[in-house]
């Protein structure tokens, strides 16, 4: 039953995107909407893909986001087991037009093998520019604080074509890793200022995104871009010297 549920999601999906219509269906998100790792945290960018009938293996399991024609969501994760953290996250949106999303948080719910919590924040997270994908749509912060929407669109892509899985991954080990106890983007920017040649009052933070395992921070420094990067977890960041 829950395979031709899917089947129904996936088929309403495709016909949604056929249509030029909305973000309004299943999809699979990158984070899940205010969660990192099961600590709440507010994203700059949300990337959605598009389910397909091929990825079969993968297809119930991971992170999920549904938007609901009611105009409520739920962000989500499943697994293939039960011995697991169980996120949901529960919210509102409201689509001011064709290319932006206003997002509302009502209740994280999290379950499982792992310490049952319930949070309500009640909280806007702000609008969100929906720049279409080759697999979905990427949702980015719309602030001016932050940036233009085209800039910051640029910016993300620029991150994204840093091989982070190829020939930069082993020099990511050879970093100079460098105490830092607060996830702040101000002290963060305190903290380039402390390695060695850089000048704090030089760097200009230009965009930020979460990896899988800690966060991406492009900033630039004489007229270059450079990539920083932080691990909560561990409480260190580096820079990555070669320029973008």
């Amino acid at each position: 039953m829950k395979k031709y549920f899917s089947l129904i999601l996936l088929f309403a999906c495709i016909q949604s995107l056929r249509s030029q219509e909305s973000i309004i269906c299943q999809w699979k998100i990158d984070f899940l909407i205010s969660l990192w790792y099961n600590q709440i945290e507010d994203h700059q960018e949300y990337n959605l893909y598009r389910i397909t009938q091929s990825d079969e293996q993968a297809f119930d399991w991971g992170n999920w986001m549904s938007f609901n024609p009611d105009g409520t969501f739920r962000s989500y994760y499943t697994a293939p087991c039960g011995n697991d953290c169980f996120p949901n996250v529960y919210g509102q949106f409201k689509l001011l037009d064709d290319d932006r999303v206003l997002l509302h948080v009502d209740s994280i719910l999290i379950g499982g093998f792992c310490k049952n919590e319930q949070f309500y924040p009640n909280k806007d997270l702000g609008i969100f520019k929906i720049f279409p994908t080759n697999s979905g749509f990427k949702l980015i912060k719309s602030e001016a604080s932050l940036g233009s929407d085209s800039e910051n669109l640029a910016y993300s892509r620029l991150m994204d074509s840093f091989e982070w899985n190829g020939s930069n991954a082993a020099k990511q080990n050879q970093l100079n890793w460098i105490p830092l106890k607060s996830n702040s983007l101000a002290d963060l920017m305190k903290g380039l200022g402390k390695v060695t040649g850089y000048d704090a009052a030089k760097i200009r933070i230009l965009y930020s995104k979460y990896l899988a395992a800690g966060k991406a921070i492009l900033f630039e420094y004489n007229g270059e871009k450079r990539l920083a990067f932080y691990y909560p977890q561990a409480l260190q960041f580096a820079i990555f010297d070669d320029p973008l």
